[in-house]
């Protein structure tokens, strides 16, 4: 890796999405985060597979792929008062609660990415970026975006309806992104649009909402990007989204697409305090994930 890639900025924002044996993502970086964990297991993926910086850990991270979760379950005795974070993949916390259950007394704090369903020792956070996203934007223009927004350059506007670019078949594969589909389709006051990516980047800085029907892994980049670009997301719920909005994430959440009207993003405008936006790019970065998710203060490496 080039010096002047280890020192970009773009590495201060959490990425755990890690993928270096997929040819698309080739030019990932592992997070930053990574390297405040004790334990990571992160089977099947060879370069990350297991590393044991304690024999008895404080912070784990473990991908959530079966195969590294049998893994956690196997060493659960070594474990005691640990903060566990699993992360990385789209498996959903109510295909793999059987095999966390035997750790959960073993831990302080467990998070979950893809939490899919009510559970009350497991709480969500953000899943951040995924670093290919970001790189494909380009780092130049991505600074300038932001720096532009800071300095109230755009006028912020309207709904965006703008996903699927890269995995545009889940909206076969997923029901709630089909049931998204089909709103835009047959909305009178809202169309659905195809952006390159600095195309999209700027329409989402201009954007007041962004349409963010739920992805593979429930998160998806798409939520952390709108963020960035002090746009809020629009959802239909889930308790993924409910544990990220107790933390202070913005969105307009329903019960259903059908539910979402003018009328109720007038409400929405009238009542919604308007967010902390530099608090809630901090929210997004390693520093704040480390601190405020692992509970570590005034840890370096």
């Amino acid at each position: 890796m080039k010096a002047a890639e280890t020192n970009s900025p773009l590495r201060r924002f959490l990425h755990l999405r890690y993928k270096p044996k997929r040819e698309k993502f080739q030019g990932c970086d592992p997070c930053p985060a990574f390297d405040y964990f004790d334990w990571v297991l992160w089977a099947p993926d060879a370069r990350l597979f297991f590393r044991m910086r304690k024999l008895r850990p404080r912070y784990v991270l473990c991908l959530s792929h079966r195969r590294s979760l049998w893994v956690l379950k196997a060493l659960r005795f070594l474990l005691k008062d640990v903060t566990l974070v699993v992360a990385g993949e789209d498996t959903h916390l109510g295909k793999v609660e059987r095999l966390l259950t035997p750790v959960l007394p073993r831990c302080d704090k467990v998070y979950f990415e893809s939490k899919d369903i009510e559970h009350h020792a497991i709480k969500s956070f953000s899943m951040g970026f995924i670093s290919y996203y970001l790189k494909r934007l380009g780092e130049e223009k991505l600074t300038g975006i932001m720096v532009s927004l800071e300095n109230g350059h755009f006028q912020k506007t309207g709904v965006l309806a703008a996903w699927g670019a890269i995995w545009g078949q889940l909206d076969q594969k997923l029901p709630e992104r089909g049931e998204a589909a089909r709103f835009v389709e047959e909305s009178r006051w809202l169309k659905r649009e195809e952006l390159d990516p600095e195309d999209y980047l700027r329409r989402l800085a201009e954007s007041e909402y962004l349409l963010a029907p739920a992805g593979q892994g429930i998160q998806a980049p798409k939520l952390a990007e709108a963020w960035l670009m002090r746009t809020i997301p629009i959802v239909v719920r889930n308790p993924c989204f409910e544990d990220l909005q107790s933390q202070g994430y913005p969105f307009v959440m329903l019960d259903q697409w059908s539910d979402l009207t003018q009328e109720l993003l007038e409400k929405d405008r009238a009542n919604r305090t308007p967010p902390d936006w530099k608090e809630i790019e901090k929210m997004l970065t390693t520093d704040y994930f480390v601190r405020e998710v692992l509970g570590r203060v005034g840890v370096t490496r």
